[in-house]
């Protein structure tokens, strides 16, 4: 399902999600540097006419593979705005737990949101 053509920006790695030849959205990681190289921020997103497909936590959950064996990270984290449920149930059946919420850290559209930080140990 996750497209092997890669593409890397700084250090970033994003794949393709394909569902019956189309694209579906895209899935990546931003490995950290310094002293919190051992991290991943993980991302995703999946077109609408997509959703509840299984094709999000699909994605996800081979993206994280490759960022525990691939890159060698330890532990890998998305951060989520507080609407978005269904990511966060994406994330839950991954593996991943809540980890905190960072309140007011986003403004998006004039409104100021929650941010649900989830992560899982290699």
């Amino acid at each position: 399902m996750v497209d092997q053509r890669r593409f890397k920006a700084d250090g970033a790695i994003t794949r393709v999600i394909e569902y019956d030849g189309l694209l579906a959205g895209p899935v990546g990681i931003t490995p950290q540097s310094g002293w919190r190289d051992h991290l991943g921020e993980i991302g995703y997103w999946v077109g609408t006419e997509y959703w509840g497909k299984g094709i999000a936590t699909s994605a996800l959950q081979q993206m994280t593979d490759y960022g525990f064996a691939g890159l060698q990270l330890r532990k890998l984290y998305a951060p989520v705005l507080a609407p978005n449920v269904a990511s966060m149930r994406v994330l839950a059946k991954c593996g991943y737990e809540l980890e905190g919420v960072l309140k007011s850290e986003v403004k998006k559209n004039g409104r100021y949101f929650d941010i649900h930080r989830f992560a899982r140990m290699k």
